[in-house]
C-alpha cells in the first residue's frame, strides 16, 4: 500500500508541474483601411490585479505579449500617433 501511495504522489507531482499557468497572445494592428500600424503600442490589462503588459508593433504591425498570467478578464488598449 506505501508503493501505491507513493506512486500516486510522485504522478501527481509531474501532473503538477507540466501544468502551464501563462498564455500569449499574438496578433497585428490595422487602422480601417486595413493598413498596418507599426509603431502602435498594445496594452494587455487585468483589472483585478492590475497587472499591464505592454508591448510595441514592429514595423508590419505585428505584436506578441507572452506570460500573460491566464484569466477571463483582460481588457486592451491601442495608442497610436498619426
Amino acid at each position: 500500500m506505501k508503493t501505491l501511495a507513493c506512486l500516486l504522489l510522485t504522478m501527481l507531482g509531474c501532473e503538477v508541474m507540466a501544468q502551464v499557468t501563462t498564455a500569449s497572445l499574438r496578433g497585428s494592428v490595422t487602422n480601417s483601411s486595413n493598413e498596418t500600424l507599426a509603431g502602435a503600442a498594445v496594452i494587455l490589462s487585468h483589472p483585478v490585479t492590475g497587472t499591464s503588459y505592454g508591448v510595441t508593433a514592429d514595423g508590419e504591425g505585428r505584436f506578441a505579449i507572452h506570460g500573460i498570467k491566464r484569466s477571463e478578464e483582460h481588457t486592451s488598449e491601442l495608442q497610436s500617433q498619426g
